[in-house]
C-alpha cells in the first residue's frame, strides 16, 4: 500500500473488452492499495496524474505495526469503513441517480479532499484528471459529462474550462446535492 504525500493518482482496471476502467482517484493523504488487502496480486494499475510522492507502507510491517500500536490499528479499520461506505453511496446507490447527481457528488468529494479551492462562495479545481477519466469514474459516457457540465455551466452554477472547473456558486452546488 502507498499513501499519497502529494500529488495524485488514478486506479483503473480493463474491462472483458479490453477498455480502461478508472475505479478511483487518490489525492494528498490518500491510502491507496486497500484493494489489495488479502489478495494474492494487486488487480489495479496505479498511475500518477501529474508529479507525485508516495510513502510505501508493506502490509505485512504494517500489520506488525498495529499490534503495537491500537491506535494506528482503528485508524486502519476506520479508512477501511470509510471506503466500503463511499462505494456503497457512490457505485451501489449511485446506479440509481443522474448523470448530475453523479458529477455532484465527485464535485462534493474534491471539496472534502480540499482539492477545491474556494474563497466565499465561489471556488475552483485544477483537474489532474482528464475529463474522459472522470467519465469513466462515474459510469458516464464522456459526451453523457459533458452534456451534464454544459447544463451546469448554462444554470450559472460552474465554468467548465479544459483543465479546470469554476465554481460560480457553491450554495448552489451543495443545494442540488443535498436535494
Amino acid at each position: 500500500m502507498f499513501v499519497i504525500q502529494s500529488g495524485a493518482a488514478k486506479i483503473e482496471t480493463a474491462s472483458f473488452e479490453g477498455a480502461k476502467l478508472v475505479d478511483g482517484f487518490f489525492f494528498r493523504g490518500d491510502l491507496v492499495g486497500l484493494e489489495s488487502i488479502g489478495a494474492q496480486q494487486y488487480g489495479h494499475d496505479a498511475i500518477a496524474l501529474e508529479r507525485t510522492l508516495v510513502c510505501e507502507l508493506p502490509f505485512n510491517q504494517l500489520e506488525s505495526l498495529c499490534s503495537f500500536v491500537p491506535r494506528l490499528q482503528r485508524k486502519l479499520l476506520i479508512i477501511l469503513g470509510q471506503k466500503i461506505r463511499y462505494t456503497n453511496e457512490t457505485i451501489v446507490h449511485g446506479r440509481y441517480v443522474s448523470g448530475e447527481k453523479r458529477l455532484l457528488f465527485f464535485l462534493q468529494m474534491l471539496c472534502e479532499k480540499k482539492i477545491i479551492k474556494k474563497n466565499d462562495n465561489t471556488g475552483s479545481v485544477d483537474l489532474p484528471m482528464s475529463k474522459g477519466d472522470i467519465a469513466s469514474y462515474l459510469g458516464l459516457r464522456p459526451e453523457s459529462l459533458s452534456r451534464v457540465l454544459t447544463k451546469l455551466q448554462s444554470d450559472g452554477i460552474i465554468r467548465n474550462h479544459t483543465k479546470k472547473i469554476e465554481f460560480l456558486d457553491i450554495k448552489a452546488i451543495l443545494q442540488q446535492v443535498c436535494r
